[in-house]
């Protein structure tokens, strides 16, 4: 993203004092409580082993979540599996789309929405470079993953970031660059894919909170947690960019919160704190759900404190990308999602279940002085 403002102009601005992050912190002597979100499971489950339709959703990745004002929620999902499912979970087609959306109303998920026609679907949000991937991608084609989403404006922004493969190696992939591809409400009719700043690798739009008048969007440069901010309601607009110690309008100017989070992150207010989760990638294909508090959407977060250790990981399979659902808390618990993939393509033939998300109910540890 680039403005036409003189380089003069470093436009630093403080921001007020908050508590240290000390108030803030998870209790270390008190262990998280999780179990599965069974309801969630199931819903997912049904919809994806039903046959009604042949052109809807039998697994994915990614798993964001947006609260539309209609009261209908839009699923956010990267890969995306399609077609039919056989009695014994396989499935027959391999192809996949780069990214899709699924409605939920009330407890049913009703609706996917893909490109194509219902006989052909395509990959919702493309790309316009001739390069766009069709089906399972080969070397040479280009694609958006869908990453985090929020509505602002009156519009449903969807963070995408583009990749192209370059081998066809199991990660023989590439970033190329970031956009957002906008929609509107409650039409969900996709109106425009706009680039926004796409620098030092990082991958913006990992998850967006609203406050104070700003859009805080987050994201990741190599495992380290960055922050942009916009005014509410011009996303698209011009951004600046936390320091360290302020805002900069120059993306040069930034500087990470901390390093470790994973591929995608979750932020929640809880109580006076705010609570994100990832997976721990201080280590190799981390099993670790683990979360961090601070007082401030910028810092200094405390942590990590383990939430959840996936049981999936192991052997051929991996886990990834946890998110949190902030409109689906109930009773002081979270609800978090994570993904699940084998280095085994066979795998995810032979059983659709293992790509799908898994959702879990987490009671934190109390917040302490």
């Amino acid at each position: 993203m680039r403005f036409a403002v003189p380089s003069i102009v470093v436009a630093l601005l403080a921001l007020p004092a908050t508590a240290s992050a000390a108030s803030c912190r998870l209790d270390p002597s008190t262990p998280a409580q999780a179990r599965p979100a069974v309801a969630l499971n199931q819903m997912f489950a049904a919809y994806g082993d039903s046959n009604r339709r042949l052109d809807d959703w039998t697994g994915a990745d990614n798993t964001a979540s947006v609260p539309l004002p209609d009261g209908r929620t839009a699923w956010v999902f990267a890969d995306t599996f399609l077609d039919k499912v056989n009695p014994d979970h396989s499935r027959d087609n391999e192809d996949f789309i780069q990214n899709s959306i699924v409605l939920q109303r009330g407890d049913r998920l009703t609706d996917t929405l893909t490109g194509g026609t219902p006989r052909h679907p395509e990959t919702l949000i493309q790309t316009d470079d001739g390069h766009q991937s069709d089906g399972k991608e080969q070397v040479g084609d280009s694609w958006y993953w869908a990453n985090g989403a929020t509505v602002d404006g009156g519009k449903l922004h969807v963070f995408v970031n583009k990749y192209w493969m370059y081998s066809d190696e199991v990660f023989g992939f590439e970033w190329l660059g970031n956009a957002i591809a906008t929609f509107s409400l409650p039409s969900l009719k996709l109106e425009a894919v706009r680039q926004i700043v796409s620098a030092d690798g990082v991958t913006w739009g990992s998850t967006v909170v609203h406050e104070g008048g700003y859009s805080y969007v987050y994201g990741n440069k190599a495992n380290a947690l960055m922050l942009a901010r916009a005014k509410q309601g011009d996303l698209l607009g011009r951004w600046e960019y936390w320091t360290g110690s302020g805002w900069s309008i120059h993306f040069k100017d930034s500087a990470p919160l901390f390093q470790g989070i994973g591929t995608a992150v979750g932020i929640q207010k809880v109580g006076d704190a705010y609570v994100l989760v990832t997976f721990d990638n201080r280590s190799l294909l981390p099993a670790d759900i683990v979360a961090y508090s601070a007082c401030s959407l910028t810092g200094p977060w405390s942590g990590p404190t383990t939430v959840y250790r996936t049981p999936e990981t192991g052997g051929n399979l991996f886990t990834y990308d946890a998110r949190l659902h902030p409109q689906l808390s109930r009773g002081g618990k979270l609800v978090l999602s994570y993904n699940v993939n084998s280095f085994a393509f066979d795998d995810l033939m032979r059983d659709v279940r293992i790509y799908r998300p898994r959702f879990v109910e987490v009671t934190l540890p109390p917040l302490v002085p």
